[in-house]
């Protein structure tokens, strides 16, 4: 890496320089908005996400169709744009929700479901663990997608500091 103080050039002229690497082209590079994050604005989107998803999975237990299936898709997508913003292990924590929520609605209400799907007998303790286990771990699998993205981001962007910084010399 260059050092710039070694580089003879004026302490403005180096300020510029790291100037324009911090605020290379990002989407929020220049608001500061994905690096700078308080855990609190972190915490905030994670809990929106959350509510999102859960929000989302009630409706669509009760009229899978028309506005609930798109709104379905629209929120799963935003929640992996909340991952990749948020860049923490805990931004999968919404994952739970969908699988809490169904639990919520077909054992805690008066829930009918509304066409039988299908006709095995999945309701020992075992089947109810595997199944919702494995709900769960889908459901964390599709919004670790944010966080994959966000490490390749990340890595892109080290390579073109990189690539910047040497340039500069």
């Amino acid at each position: 890496m260059l050092d710039l103080a070694q580089s003879g050039s004026s302490p403005g002229v180096q300020q510029a320089i790291a100037r324009s690497v911090r605020n290379e082209w990002l989407p929020f590079g220049y608001l500061g908005l994905v690096r700078h994050l308080s855990d609190m604005a972190r915490a905030a989107i994670t809990l929106t996400t959350a509510l999102a998803l859960g929000a989302v999975t009630y409706g669509t237990m009760f009229h899978s169709g028309g506005v609930w299936g798109t709104s379905s898709l629209v929120v799963h997508l935003l929640a992996v744009v909340g991952v990749f913003v948020v860049y923490k292990w805990w931004a999968l924590l919404p994952a739970l929700v969908p699988s809490l929520v169904d639990i919520y609605v077909r054992n805690f209400t008066d829930y009918v479901e509304p066409m039988q799907r299908l006709n095995l007998d999945l309701s020992g303790p075992f089947w109810f663990v595997t199944l919702t286990t494995l709900a769960i771990l889908i459901q964390a699998a599709f919004l670790a997608v944010g966080l994959l993205a966000r490490v390749l981001w990340e890595r892109r962007r080290a390579k073109r500091r990189d690539r910047l910084l040497s340039s500069a010399a």
